[in-house]
């Protein structure tokens, strides 16, 4: 078979693409970081998407959804290796017929995949279905105890972002490298200015850069691609999207590793 082997780091791809080869598969390593990723899965459907949770499990699962709602590559099985419980638990409630398996165990969950299923597969009922009911802190990495930046705030947004895990604290301003950034941002002129010295300045919880929708009252020239593709330019990678409310939406960067 032709698997398509997502990880987020070289070294974590050895043993696995080791083992798929053993098995007599073909593999390929690639690290997605976008719509390029999903449109070259759309062009060339492998016989099997094989994720690695061991690193950014929520990005590999939303990744996996993407597939599943894409018509072209939602028959090809899904197999998620090294998820911890949780990680194994949230995936079973939105994709019930995927297979989740430990690294001994990816020979066998190959073979499983191989196997002709009855049922049509199943397609989760938005690209957010992971985090539909779950507070907006969580859905941005608010944890207890960090310090978050809030630059560009609109009106009403404390009331949207509602309770706070214990010990947060917020700030207007991202002097002393605050340990995530939430950046509202409305022209594209901005973006190019200063996504790179933010990106730099968010601590481990990253950078979100957040725009209103087109489709809102106040929709304009940001969009996903455009943004992405400026911090992309700029030695940054995205690695999750949030939907705040009806007018903001967004994406996380980080500073692309090496």
């Amino acid at each position: 078979m032709r698997v398509r082997l997502i990880r987020w780091h070289e070294s974590d791809a050895e043993e696995l693409i080791a083992a798929i080869r053993d098995d007599g598969h073909d593999t390929d390593a690639a690290v997605p970081v976008g719509p390029a990723d999903l449109r070259a899965l759309r062009a060339a459907p492998p016989d099997v998407v094989v994720v690695d949770l061991a690193r950014r499990p929520a990005t590999g699962r939303d990744l996996a959804i993407a597939i599943r709602r894409q018509a072209a590559t939602r028959h090809v099985p899904l197999v998620f290796v090294n998820g911890s419980d949780d990680a194994v638990e949230r995936i079973a409630g939105l994709l019930p017929d995927a297979i989740c398996c430990t690294r001994a165990g990816i020979g066998a969950a190959l073979a499983a995949a191989s196997t002709p299923r009855d049922a049509a597969p199943v397609v989760p009922r938005s690209q957010f279905a992971a985090y539909e009911g779950r507070p907006l802190a969580g859905r941005l990495g608010i944890r207890a105890g960090m310090a978050v930046a809030i630059l560009g705030e609109p009106d009403g947004f404390r009331a949207t972002l509602g309770a706070l895990p214990a010990g947060v604290t917020l700030r207007q301003d991202a002097r002393g490298r605050p340990d995530l950034v939430l950046w509202f941002v409305t022209t594209l002129v901005a973006v190019e200015r200063r996504i790179e010295h933010l990106g730099a300045t968010a601590g481990a919880g990253g950078l979100w850069v957040l725009w209103p929708k087109r489709a809102s009252a106040r929709g304009g020239e940001l969009t996903q691609p455009i943004v992405r593709r400026a911090g992309l330019d700029r030695g940054l990678v995205d690695y999750r999207v949030v939907r705040v409310d009806e007018t903001w939406t967004g994406l996380r960067f980080t500073r692309r590793a090496g």
